[in-house]
């Protein structure tokens, strides 16, 4: 859970700062939140920018290119 929480943290900080990868933050956040958190996995399935990311990648194994443009 902890892992997740600052992850999802750093994959947020990604949004703002350019350095900052978001994508491989927010995949390594539901990849710990589906192992210690139902409740936050499930909700950020469910957000609107984290949500179609997280299911292309269950889906596909790969992120689309409009979820990349979430970083710029």
């Amino acid at each position: 859970m902890a892992l997740a929480v600052v992850a999802l943290a750093l994959g947020v900080a990604g949004f703002f700062l350019p350095v900052l990868p978001t994508v491989p933050f927010v995949l390594l956040a539901a990849f710990a939140a589906a192992r210690g958190s139902e409740r936050l996995h499930a909700w950020m399935r469910n957000h609107a920018s984290f949500g179609p990311m997280l299911r292309d990648w269950e889906r596909e194994g790969a992120v689309s290119l409009r979820a990349l443009e979430l970083q710029v």
